[in-house]
């Protein structure tokens, strides 16, 4: 699927779109995707694409007449196949990726005040990494005192509150997409012909 996105967190840049990878339905954004064979992969995954063009034929596992991707080991199966032996399918329909949490607010100060920022954050980072907003307001209200002044106006307060909600939605989204992976059904992760692994 393809999904209209904005900020990049690969490279900081904008995006028009996200594009799932074939094999594993991890969204990526255009700096990162592998075009291969016109087949979107992720890094991750365009090891499973070899080198020569697809050849339409009978795959030996499924019995389609398809276009078949040569191995390594020169044995040839179907894409649906491939994806099935080496990343695992499964019925339950995919949730949303952390990739597509993308409401994050605009940083509204200077370059120098977000480095200034993180350096705080990392600081305190035992103190302010909680699980409900209510906590966080609470260890946020104790650091005050410490804070620089422009971290107290209500702006910046704002762009925290956001950002509070932005992480707690990827966390969220990170921890759905694991339990997804867990219901895939996986194959041998090697040639069904030959027992070769492809890494």
């Amino acid at each position: 699927m393809e999904l209209e996105f904005k900020f990049c967190v690969e490279c900081k840049g904008e995006h028009d779109f996200l594009t799932d990878c074939y094999f594993c339905s991890v969204p990526q954004p255009e700096c990162v995707i592998v075009k291969k064979n016109d087949v979107f992969t992720c890094s991750s995954c365009s090891f499973i694409l070899g080198n020569k063009p697809f050849e339409k034929n009978v795959c030996e596992v499924c019995y389609d007449e398809i276009e078949l991707n040569t191995l390594p080991c020169n044995h040839k199966l179907c894409l649906q196949c491939c994806k099935n032996n080496y990343i695992g399918y499964t019925y339950t329909p995919r949730p949303m990726h952390f990739h597509e949490v993308t409401d994050r607010s605009v940083w509204p100060y200077d370059f120098e005040s977000y480095n200034d920022f993180w350096e705080f954050e990392n600081k305190y980072e035992k103190e302010l990494i909680v699980f409900t907003f209510k906590k966080y307001n609470t260890a946020r209200n104790k650091l005050k005192a410490v804070r620089p002044d422009y971290m107290n106006t209500k702006k910046f307060i704002d762009y925290e509150n956001n950002l509070y909600h932005y992480r707690l939605g990827r966390k969220n989204a990170q921890d759905k997409w694991f339990e997804w992976e867990q219901t895939k059904i996986i194959g041998s992760k090697k040639c069904p012909f030959c027992r070769s692994t492809l890494k």
